[in-house]
């Protein structure tokens, strides 16, 4: 009894009664083989000029991995879907503005993780755990504000969009000499340096116009 008592949601079949740029919410779907689990749903028709970029991406990945990528995959390359406990209070068309959110949260975690090596530490006293710890935080706060920055300007001046990943490594690796520079007249040539050196190699690859959201 069980097994019959839910009924198979095919994304195939509501792709075909989905407009283009529509979103669907389904407030209750079960997910998993064994143990079903209830989760909210939101689903979310492309445009064409998404579906396109899309298509490309898929294309790329089955070049750069081994195997065949499954027909299936084409075939729902139209739509976009997102799993999530947010409330029924929030509206199904905020979702996918909020995961794009999340996602710049969860890129931060990764530099910090990735590029300034704190996910490791040696054993130490808790006491200077906690200093070297704080240093830790106050140079992640340092280089997110210098990264935002940069990213602005070489945006607003050569329409260069940087990669967010890269930007806060090259600029952690710098903050030390950026700090002590602050007051010479060195300063600006460093941040040159830096401009330049971005610009050849932190061009993030996308095709969008705005690279975020700039709260005026």
């Amino acid at each position: 009894m069980k097994k019959y008592a839910h009924e198979r949601l095919y994304l195939e079949e509501e792709l075909k009664t989905m407009k283009r740029g529509e979103t669907r919410e389904y407030p209750k779907v079960y997910l998993g083989k064994h143990e079903r689990f209830p989760t909210r749903l939101a689903v979310y028709r492309m445009t064409h000029e998404e579906q396109t970029q899309q298509e490309r991406r898929i294309k790329r990945r089955n070049q750069k991995k081994s195997g065949k990528i499954k027909q299936k995959s084409y075939d729902v390359s139209s739509i976009s879907t997102y799993v999530t406990n947010f409330p029924t209070e929030v509206p199904v068309e905020e979702i996918t503005g909020l995961y794009r959110y999340r996602w710049q949260i969860e890129l931060v975690f990764k530099s910090w993780k990735t590029d300034m090596e704190v996910d490791y530490y040696r054993t130490m006293k808790l006491a200077r755990w906690e200093c070297h710890f704080y240093v830790e935080l106050i140079l992640l706060l340092l280089s997110m504000l210098v990264t935002y920055q940069l990213r602005i300007y070489l945006w607003e001046e050569k329409r260069i969009i940087l990669s967010e990943q890269i930007t806060m490594r090259e600029v952690s690796k710098r903050i030390w000499k950026i700090w002590q520079a602050r007051d010479a007249l060195d300063w600006q040539e460093i941040i040159n340096k830096l401009l330049k050196m971005l610009a050849r190699i932190g061009r993030k690859n996308t095709k969008q116009p705005i690279p975020w959201p700039i709260e005026q």
